[in-house]
């Protein structure tokens, strides 16, 4: 994102501030979706994925690592907020900004996902539990960016990370039990 894109983002969140403020909880929720969903138009690395939980590992595997694993399968991956999304988003609603950078930098350092089951994302979301990161994604090299709902998957990038991840884990297994 360019400083200019930043400031214009910027100015958005600032016009929409007023009427979340002025708002009911019902609105409210209807403003942090409708200005969370516009970050796609600024920033091709929203919902930016840190990690992936060992069950999502485990559903990667059950798919042969051929694609995201979805509704159709026996597990189904989804990108799983680390910091819940609707309290980030209120909080920045909420707070007094002095610039767009620091107020980028708040986004930034909340709006980071992990890779989990349905299963973990909604016992996070819902019900405040922990999601553990198996494995880190290298940040910085354009793994799993957004496309809108939800995130690429190609087979000569993110395939080839899981499946070391996978490989890696057989590897750690295979040196514990002849250890």
């Amino acid at each position: 994102m360019t400083q200019e894109q930043k400031q214009q983002y910027f100015e958005i969140f600032k016009a929409f501030q007023p009427a979340y403020m002025a708002a009911d909880d019902k609105a409210r929720n209807y403003l942090t979706r409708g200005f969370s969903t516009t970050q796609g138009a600024f920033f091709n690395n929203s919902w930016r994925v840190v990690g992936i939980t060992q069950a999502a590992l485990d559903s990667f595997a059950s798919v042969n690592f051929e694609r995201i694993p979805r509704r159709k399968d026996p597990i189904t991956v989804e990108r799983a907020h680390i910091h819940q999304r609707s309290e980030w988003l209120s909080e920045m609603f909420e707070s007094e900004w002095n610039n767009a950078d620091e107020w980028w930098q708040f986004i930034w350092e909340r709006d980071t996902c992990v890779l989990a089951t349905k299963n973990e994302n909604h016992a996070s979301d819902q019900l405040g539990g922990t999601l553990d990161i198996a494995y880190e994604i290298p940040q910085g090299m354009g793994y799993f960016q957004s496309n809108f709902i939800g995130c690429k998957y190609r087979k000569g990038m993110e395939r080839v990370l899981i499946e070391s991840f996978a490989k890696e884990q057989i590897v750690n297994n295979f040196i514990e039990i002849n250890a």
